[in-house]
């Protein structure tokens, strides 16, 4: 089942090609309860259920996520884990101050979770956030759906105050057909906009985006371990993608993302 990627990083964003796999997940998170079975052991055991060696890893859900156990998991796998900044701006200059630790720690992307901390993504707090990880030239995950206020088209209006930001539309949308056609007219009117496969259960639909706005700008992901990463990924390849855009969906876009 393994396909083709044309771009490998190591955690630090430079080219490497020392693992060899195809699949990079975009999105597991580790730590947090034992029960959620989020360490490194077990979350790398649910990768290879679809060969993939790499991911990008967020912390636990939580109030305020735990950025520094995430920092003590990953230290030791930084060849296949690509450490990803979560914070809650309701906390103030406090996630600004955590954003720019980790982003000069070589960390790539930042997480931003609306409905889950109940925060509107055109505000201040979401601002200041966001403008730190621009300046290191992080990309910006953040979820939608179960929340108007993690929809597609408030996560449109964050492209338009900031056109030149690399945003992923996590979960495109979710389980809302409205608003997963939504992540994809949003998708089209801003070319900033990834949209990730993540939870999405309408596999056609990822069929609809890349013939609406391209192959390059999905981004495959499974929300593991309380997610099985296999069905996330059968999902993807039922749609019958080429091979081509195979590599692309499920680890080179992402390599690149993650490269700049």
């Amino acid at each position: 089942m393994g396909v083709q990627r044309e771009t490998n990083v190591d955690a630090s964003g430079r080219n490497s090609e020392s693992h060899g796999h195809a699949v990079i997940d975009g999105h597991v998170h580790l730590g947090g309860a034992p029960e959620r079975h989020g360490s490194p052991a077990e979350v790398f055991a649910l990768l290879e259920t679809i060969e993939a060696a790499c991911a990008v890893c967020l912390p636990a859900p939580g109030v305020e996520p735990d950025n520094a156990e995430l920092e003590r998991l990953v230290k030791p796998h930084r060849d296949r884990l690509f450490p990803c900044v979560w914070v809650n701006p309701l906390i103030g200059s406090r996630a600004v101050e955590t954003v720019d630790k980790y982003a000069k720690a070589g960390w790539r992307a930042l997480k931003l979770q609306p409905a889950m901390h109940q925060f509107p993504l055109i505000s201040g707090d979401v601002f200041a956030v966001v403008e730190v990880a621009l300046r290191h030239r992080m990309m910006v995950i953040i979820h939608t759906g179960g929340s108007p206020t993690a929809s597609p088209w408030a996560v449109g209006e964050l492209a338009i105050r900031y056109p030149d930001a690399r945003i992923v539309v996590d979960h495109m949308g979710g389980a809302d057909m409205e608003y997963v056609n939504a992540a994809m007219v949003m998708a089209e009117r801003h070319p900033g906009l990834f949209l990730g496969t993540s939870q999405m259960p309408f596999y056609r639909k990822y069929l609809e985006a890349v013939a609406r706005i391209g192959a390059d700008r999905l981004i495959f992901g499974s929300d593991a371990p309380v997610v099985h990463p296999l069905p996330e990924f059968q999902r993807v390849r039922v749609a019958g993608f080429s091979r081509a855009d195979e590599a692309k969906i499920f680890g080179a876009n992402l390599a690149k993302l993650l490269a700049v």
